[in-house]
């Protein structure tokens, strides 16, 4: 994907990291027990592979990835 001149922190490693942390903490989740990554798993290509998401409980629709 080409540069975004706009993202001030976009090679900062400090700003990668804790944007990493808050993607896979579960304390943010009304139950805290799903994090982002529940339902958008990297090894999926953010998605979650299924038709119907679960998250908290299953939900309408599927995860669509992130990406992009």
């Amino acid at each position: 994907m080409p540069a975004d001149n706009s993202n001030a922190v976009a090679d900062n490693i400090d700003a990668a990291e804790f944007g990493y942390q808050l993607f896979f903490d579960e304390r943010f989740s009304k139950d805290a027990q799903v994090s982002c990554a529940n339902c958008h798993q990297p090894e999926v290509y953010f998605t979650d592979g299924l038709r119907v998401a679960i998250g908290i409980k299953p939900g309408i629709r599927n995860s669509m990835s992130i990406v992009g």
